[in-house]
């Protein structure tokens, strides 16, 4: 009876230490840099749509990032396909209209708007041409987010090594992925949802190595990642201002 008792625990410990191999949904990383995503975000690439705008930004919108200061109020939310499943959120846009061209943070998407158009709060669209117009034409290109500090990563309320939803925040350049070293040394991609959160299951006990991959192909890895629900670890470092 204890030599039974013995092997299956002996099992059960070798299929615990394998599973989080599969991360729900993910799948290992190839490591292939997507150069056509890397264009559509390069400062040289001047998208046109017409801007529209709406209520002031509240805290989430679809990106559910917070509204530090001065983020509050110049904001926007992004066409459904330019918005990228969600790979927009965060990330800083030099808008430029009739009158003048304003930088804003896009923290929502604009499920109804055509591809090229933004959604900007009040405060921002009134930078850039007359209220009265309620529309106007605009072109617009990316530009590195002024941050301080380190890329951070932000841990939904109630996550566990069960579920974990994590939320990158803090970033100077839009985030392609989160990746998660395995227990067999493996890159894992964790998937990511179009409310902007990356969402594991079936994870063994932290600290965790990730990596933090933006869409220039520049990369933070941290390999003493704390699991710290409804808070924000900091990671090493933040990406560079210059696009490779």
């Amino acid at each position: 009876m204890r030599i039974f008792v013995f092997f299956s625990f002996f099992i059960s410990a070798i299929l615990l230490s394998c599973s989080p191999a599969d991360i729900e949904n993910g799948g290992e990383t190839s490591g292939q840099y997507d150069t056509v995503t890397a264009s559509f975000y390069k400062e040289d690439s001047v998208h046109f749509g017409e801007a529209t705008f709406y209520g002031i930004a509240a805290e989430g919108g679809n990106c559910g990032l917070p509204s530090p200061s001065p983020w509050d109020t110049l904001a926007g939310a992004m066409n459904h396909t330019d918005y990228r499943n969600s790979e927009i959120c965060g990330a800083c846009v030099v808008v430029s209209g009739p009158l003048d061209s304003v930088m804003i943070r896009i923290n929502d998407q604009c499920p109804e708007c055509k591809e090229g158009d933004i959604d900007l709060t009040p405060h921002a669209f009134k930078k850039i041409g007359p209220v009265e117009a309620g529309r106007m034409p605009i072109k617009w290109h990316f530009v590195p987010c002024p941050v301080s500090g380190n890329v951070g990563i932000y841990f939904t309320s109630g996550s566990s090594v069960y579920y974990a939803g994590m939320e990158v925040r803090n970033h100077r350049t839009p985030i392609r992925t989160v990746e998660i070293l395995d227990t067999l040394s493996i890159w894992k991609e964790v998937p990511r949802k179009p409310y902007n959160r990356f969402e594991a299951r079936n994870l063994w006990n932290p600290p965790w190595t990730l990596r933090i991959t933006d869409v220039f192909g520049s990369a933070v890895t941290d390999s003493m990642v704390l699991l710290l629900p409804d808070s924000v670890y900091e990671m090493s470092s933040q990406f560079p201002f210059a696009a490779p």
